[in-house]
């Protein structure tokens, strides 16, 4: 084994540098493709975006601790923007056979048109507001008061 500084944990763990090396790869990998800014991780996982840069260069080992915390935190974003993904698809599609239908000028199925417009204002109608539009509401608000 080299001279390198071992993490506590991986002593604890009792595992050769090999394991370590893997374990540090794998987690250094996912930090190069965060879904999220570095800052924002280091504030979610309570630390320093410096100390988020070190790891992702191996520059200094995180805790277990702080790993499980890090992936968990991009679990946690990756979900919700997987679920904006799976309904940016539906309405885009929707949208699309609303346009083909449309386009067909008459020889389309008008009460499959006037379905996908109705469904698509719902979907749409139903969706959250934007950040941006949440704080053109909000400004709004403040100047009629």
């Amino acid at each position: 084994m080299s001279d390198r500084l071992m993490p506590i944990w991986c002593a604890a763990a009792d595992l050769r540098e090999v394991e370590l090396d893997q374990i540090g790869e794998i987690f250094r990998d996912v930090l190069h493709h965060l879904p999220m800014p570095n800052v924002e991780l280091a504030r979610q996982i309570g630390v320093s975006q410096p100390a988020v840069s070190r790891w992702a260069t191996g520059k200094n080992h995180a805790s277990l601790e702080h790993m499980c915390e890090a992936i968990r935190a991009i679990n946690a974003q990756l979900a919700a923007t997987q679920e904006r993904l799976y309904r940016a698809e539906a309405l885009i599609c929707m949208a699309s056979e609303a346009m083909t239908l449309h386009q067909q000028n008459g020889t389309g199925d008008a009460e499959r048109l006037a379905d996908l417009r109705a469904e698509l204002r719902e979907a749409l109608a139903a969706l959250p507001a934007t950040t941006d539009e949440s704080e053109e509401s909000e400004t709004a608000e403040d100047v009629a008061a």
